[in-house]
């Protein structure tokens, strides 16, 4: 993961942290993500290795379809 694509990288870091520290399976996608990595991601985690998938909104606006997903939680990031 690099830079703030989004406002919500602060947040995605510490989730990824929060997950690695607790041995959770996960992939992390951003727009920044080249489009080899990306399709790496994305594979990936429709062949379910992985419990959970960051993505921003960057990354998902460029037509993401995850028919392997049983639940989507978005972080706004936006806090007052």
């Amino acid at each position: 993961m690099s830079g703030s694509d989004d406002g919500t990288s602060s947040e995605r870091k510490l989730i990824e942290e929060y997950q690695a520290g607790a041995g959770i399976a996960f992939q992390s996608l951003e727009g920044s993500t080249p489009g080899k990595a990306r399709a790496e991601c994305i594979a990936a985690i429709q062949a379910e290795q992985g419990d959970v998938f960051l993505i921003s909104l960057k990354a998902g606006g460029v037509g993401l379809n995850l028919t392997a997903a049983d639940y989507v939680i978005h972080p706004n990031g936006a806090h007052s």
